[in-house]
C-alpha cells in the first residue's frame, strides 16, 4: 500500500504537510492543489511546480489509454474553448517519481494504485448501518506482532458511545482486529499482504474487488480442509461483491474454508493472541474465501453446489482461493466486558476494499496551473493557531503533540481521559514564540485506551483524539 502520513516539518518558513511515494518525501507546498478526478480508482496525480517562471495559468487535463498492453498517459494544455495542445504524449512513468516529465514549468508525477487492501470496514451492527468512520484504512497493532487491522476501532456491544456521542451502540474501546494468521515474523504491512494473497498468487483475483462477512441469522456451511474434512456450521456468510459496491444483483455467495486452530471441529473463539497484551484476546480460526466454483454465477448456486458435495475432492481448481489466513480477534474482550467466545452479533458486517488501479478511458485528472506572476513565497509565519493530530496514532508508549502560533502566546497542554480526569499536563501556562511547535508525550504510566489532547492558549482551544495501545 502506497502509505501517506501526517509529519512534522519543524521549518522556520512552514508547517508542510509530506507525501511519501516510493521513499522519496514530497512538499505538498510545492504541488498544485485542487485537483479534479473524474473515475474510480485510487492513482494519484501530484503537479509538482519545477520553474515559476515558466508556469502559464492555463487548464490541464492528464488522460489515460493503452499501449502494447501497458497503460500509458497524455497531458493536454487547453488554452480555450477551442485550443488544446498536447504536451506530453505517451507517457509510462506510473511511479510518480523524480524520473518523471515536465512541461510548462510543471513535473508530471502520475501514481498509479499499487496492488493493496484499502480498507477493513464494519458497515453494520444489530442496530442498523454503521457509517461513521473511527479508525484507518490499515493501521497496526500493538507491539507490531503478527496483526493488521483497519477501522478495528469500532464496537457493537455495551460500552461508553455516550461519552463520544458514537452511533449504534459502538464502543469507546475494544473491537474487533482483522488479523493474519502466522508466526511473529509478520511485523509489516508488506508481509501481512503476502500471508493474506500466498505472497501475491491470488493477487490478479482481488484487485479492485470488495468482499463482506456477514454475521446473519441463518447462517452458513464451511469446510474443515485441514482437519477432519467436515462440512460445518458457520455464524457468517462471505459474499463477493466485485468492483461494484453499488450493484448487488453480480453478488457472489463464497464459500469459506476453515482452518481449525484449535482442533475441536468447529468454528469458534480462543484465548489468547499475542498482538495484545494480557490473557483477554481471544481470536478465531482461520478463515479463506473460496469462489464456489470457475465462472460462478451471481447469487448462491455455486456455493449451494459447494454445500451439496459431500466429502468432496476439494482443491484449487473446482474452489478458487481470493483471500487466505483470515483471523478476526476480539480485542481485550470488548474491555473485559465479553466472553471468551462472544462472536460479532447478529447483524455486523464487515467489507473488505481494494485498491483500484487506473483505468484507461475512465479515469481522468484535471488542474489549473498558477501564473508565474501570481506565485509568491508563503508566509513565513502560521496564520492561525492550530493544534495538529499527533503522530504516531495508534502509539506505545511516546507521540508527539504538535501545534501551530501566529503570535507569541502561553500555552498549556492537556491530556485527559474518557471521563474527562487530567492524566497528564505536559505543558503548563509556557510562553511559546509564534510558529509550529511539537511536544513529545509518553504514555507509559497509562492503560490502553482512547484519550483526549487540548491545546489552551489565550483566545483558542482545541481537542484531538489520541489512542494509546498496549
Amino acid at each position: 500500500m502506497g502509505i501517506k502520513r501526517k509529519l512534522f516539518e519543524k521549518v522556520i518558513k512552514y508547517l508542510v504537510l509530506i507525501i511519501i511515494i516510493n521513499g522519496e518525501l514530497l512538499a505538498q507546498a510545492d504541488t498544485i492543489k485542487n485537483i479534479i478526478h473524474y473515475g474510480d480508482s485510487d492513482g494519484k496525480v501530484f503537479p509538482v511546480i519545477v520553474d515559476k517562471n515558466k508556469l502559464t495559468g492555463l487548464s490541464y487535463d492528464i488522460s489515460f489509454d493503452t499501449l502494447d498492453g501497458s497503460i500509458i498517459w497524455n497531458v493536454d494544455r487547453t488554452e480555450n474553448d477551442y485550443n488544446r495542445t498536447r504536451v506530453l504524449t505517451n507517457q509510462q512513468n506510473l511511479n510518480a517519481d523524480d524520473e518523471s516529465p515536465i512541461a510548462d514549468g510543471i513535473q508530471f508525477r502520475v501514481l498509479d494504485a499499487p496492488f493493496d487492501f484499502k480498507g477493513f470496514d464494519m458497515i453494520s451492527n444489530a442496530n442498523g448501518p454503521v457509517t461513521e468512520t473511527i479508525g484507518y484504512d490499515i493501521t497496526t497493532a500493538p507491539l507490531d506482532i503478527n496483526a493488521y487491522s483497519a477501522d478495528w476501532y469500532r464496537d457493537v456491544a455495551i460500552g461508553n458511545a455516550s461519552i463520544l456521542n458514537l452511533e449504534n451502540g459502538m464502543q469507546a474501546a475494544g473491537g474487533w482486529f482483522f488479523i493474519v494468521a502466522g508466526d511473529n515474523t509478520i511485523s509489516d504491512h508488506s508481509t501481512a499482504v503476502s500471508r493474506f494473497t500466498r505472497s501475491g498468487t491470488n493477487s490478479s483475483l482481488l484487485k479492485q474487488n470488495n468482499y463482506e462477512i456477514r454475521f446473519t441469522q441463518r447462517g452458513g456451511k464451511a469446510w474443515m480442509p485441514f482437519t477432519s474434512e467436515n462440512v460445518i456450521d458457520v455464524p457468517f456468510e462471505i459474499w463477493y461483491l466485485g468492483p461494484n459496491l453499488n450493484n448487488p444483483d453480480d453478488d457472489i455467495r463464497m464459500m469459506p474454508w476453515i482452518n481449525d486452530d484449535n482442533a475441536n471441529d468447529i468454528f469458534d473463539f480462543h484465548l489468547d493472541h499475542e498482538a495484545s497484551g494480557n490473557s483477554n484476546d481471544p481470536y478465531c480460526d482461520w478463515i479463506y474465501f473460496m469462489m464456489p466454483e470457475p465462472d460462478a454465477r451471481p447469487g448462491e448456486f455455486a456455493y449451494e453446489a459447494s454445500v451439496a458435495r459431500t466429502k468432496p475432492p476439494y482443491d484449487s481448481v473446482i474452489e478458487i482461493e481470493h483471500l487466505a489466513r483470515i483471523v478476526i480477534m476480539n480485542w481485550n474482550q470488548h474491555q473485559s466486558g465479553g466472553i471468551e467466545n462472544a462472536l460479532p452479533e447478529v447483524g455486523t458486517t464487515f467489507r473488505i476494499r481494494m485498491t483500484v488501479p487506473i483505468t484507461p478511458g475512465k479515469d481522468i485528472f484535471k488542474f489549473t496551473a498558477p501564473t508565474a506572476v501570481t506565485v509568491k513565497e508563503q508566509n513565513t509565519l502560521p496564520l492561525e493557531y492550530d493544534l495538529h493530530q499527533n503522530y504516531p496514532n495508534p502509539f506505545n508508549p511516546n507521540t508527539t503533540i504538535l501545534f501551530s502560533l501566529p503570535e507569541q502566546d502561553h500555552i498549556n497542554i492537556i491530556v485527559y481521559n474518557m471521563t474527562g480526569e487530567i492524566v497528564s499536563f505536559p505543558v503548563k501556562n509556557q510562553l511559546y514564540e509564534a510558529g509550529s511547535h511539537e511536544v513529545q508525550f509518553s504514555g507509559a504510566h497509562l492503560s490502553s485506551g482512547l484519550y483526549f489532547v487540548e491545546m489552551n492558549a489565550s483566545n483558542f482551544r482545541m481537542q484531538k483524539k489520541m489512542l494509546l495501545l498496549k
